[in-house]
C-alpha cells in the first residue's frame, strides 16, 4: 500500500501541473480562435459596406470580380 500525500506536497507536484497547463493551453486557443473569426467577421463587413456605399453612389459595376 502506498503512503497517501498530504496536501502541502500534492500543490507542488509535476502531476498537478498538466491539468493546468492543458486548460491554460485551451484558453489561449479559444482566445486564438476568437481573435480570427472576429477579424474575419470585420473583413466581411467592410467588404460589404464597400460594395453598400459603390451602390449608394449609383454605380453598376460595384461587384468584386470574381464572387
Amino acid at each position: 500500500m502506498r503512503p497517501l500525500r498530504d496536501a502541502e506536497s500534492s500543490d507542488h507536484s509535476p502531476d498537478g501541473a498538466a491539468p493546468q497547463r492543458r486548460r491554460a493551453l485551451l484558453a489561449i486557443l479559444v482566445i486564438l480562435l476568437l481573435g480570427i473569426a472576429g477579424w474575419w467577421i470585420s473583413q466581411r463587413l467592410r467588404q460589404a459596406s464597400s460594395i453598400q456605399d459603390c451602390v449608394m453612389q449609383g454605380r453598376h459595376n460595384c461587384a468584386p470580380v470574381g464572387n
